[in-house]
């Protein structure tokens, strides 16, 4: 299962860290009546795409697997099924709210 949880990782940061091409071709002008925080916000989502750095998509990779693994190892342990710590779907959840802090400290 740890060779099957990496590649899965590996999976999700690879979409995230791609993802960048797709984003670029939907502009649309931004009229001066808008408020200040919606042309900011409309600025992030077209200039700004910062994407994880191979460190840090290593470094979650190797935290989400080490979790899991600790689980594993704590069931078979106890005998007793424990419950998953951590999931693909909160894995992912974690690399978009990076990207998203990341955004806004641009």
């Amino acid at each position: 299962m740890y060779e099957q949880d990496k590649i899965i990782a590996s999976h999700i940061i690879k979409v995230h860290s791609s993802a960048s091409a797709t984003r670029g071709e939907n502009r649309t002008p931004v009229s001066k009546e808008e408020n200040w925080l919606k042309r900011y916000l409309q600025y992030c989502r077209t200039e700004c795409h910062p994407r994880l750095s191979e460190a840090a998509a290593r470094l979650l990779q190797n935290n989400y697997v080490k979790i899991r693994q600790d689980m594993r190892l704590q069931a078979n342990e106890t005998g007793e099924a424990a419950a998953i710590p951590i999931t693909v779907r909160q894995l992912e959840a974690i690399v978009r709210l990076s990207e998203a802090l990341a955004k806004m400290k641009l």
